[in-house]
């Protein structure tokens, strides 16, 4: 498949159509201590591929839509550990898929799955916050990213142990809009783009996991991960990352759960 170059703000930037890729994990970054991220959600899908998800109330957990392409019933997590490996195996009862997602153009890339039963927040079990006002998408807010995938280039091994990295930014979505139609790809309402000020960042092995900012102390969620138009990567930060928006999506999450979401 050929590669299309485009020139931006003189930037020579070569994107393969092949490299765009919907299962993601954290390059670089660094190993997240225990209940440091207490939301977070390890999902397992098959024995060679997995997803990550959040906590959003006791019994709910977000995930993206695109992980979810087995039977519900097959499916387990782990809550409460850093170490994918180690910790309870929790179950599902129901899987909700977004009635909008296409598997074509990636809209509506959210899904709800509740739990069996309800768990107890503790130092390392709890839910995290979602965006609530349009301040969180500012261009230039710092985020965060984390997830269990695969770390290195040079390796097909997925970390065992949850990594973050820091170094990603909102970046203006008007633009992000316009470089991606340059190559005919529609960038559609209810998404987030994300640069990174350095090699860290997203790619194979991890969607589903949580797009976070800081309000004071606090942690919010503000968007999921989606997909990535990048090769080898993205380890040259040559194209922005997109993320479902949280609050595009935050009247349906409230509507198809039973338990208060904040």
């Amino acid at each position: 498949m050929s590669s299309v170059f485009v020139i931006i703000f003189s930037l020579l930037v070569c994107v393969d159509l092949a490299a765009v890729r919907d299962e993601k994990r954290i390059y670089g970054g660094r190993f997240v201590n225990p209940g440091e991220f207490p939301w977070m959600v390890f999902i397992r899908l098959t024995d060679e591929l997995n997803c990550s998800g959040f906590l959003i109330s006791p019994s709910f957990v977000l995930t993206a839509a695109h992980c979810m392409f087995r039977p519900v019933e097959e499916l387990w997590a782990r809550l409460g550990t850093v170490d994918r490996e180690s910790g309870p195996q929790y179950r599902f009862q129901s899987l909700l898929v977004h009635p909008d997602y296409s598997n074509l153009t990636y809209y509506g890339d959210i899904a709800l799955l509740k739990l069996t039963s309800p768990v107890d927040f503790n130092e390392n079990v709890n839910r995290i916050c979602l965006a609530n006002n349009a301040d969180y998408y500012l261009p230039n807010i710092p985020v965060l990213q984390m997830g269990w995938g695969r770390f290195s280039n040079e390796t097909a091994d997925i970390t065992r142990i949850l990594k973050v990295t820091e170094e990603g930014y909102i970046f203006d979505h008007d633009v992000c809009s316009y470089m991606f139609n340059l190559f005919n790809y529609t960038l559609w309402n209810g998404t987030v783009c994300i640069r990174n000020s350095g090699s860290d960042g997203v790619c194979e092995g991890d969607s589903g996991g949580p797009l976070v900012t800081r309000n004071g102390d606090t942690y919010i969620a503000i968007g999921l991960e989606s997909i990535g138009f990048y090769d080898n990567c993205n380890v040259d930060n040559t194209f922005a990352e997109i993320f479902t928006e949280l609050l595009h999506h935050r009247q349906w999450i409230i509507d198809n759960t039973d338990e208060n979401i904040c």
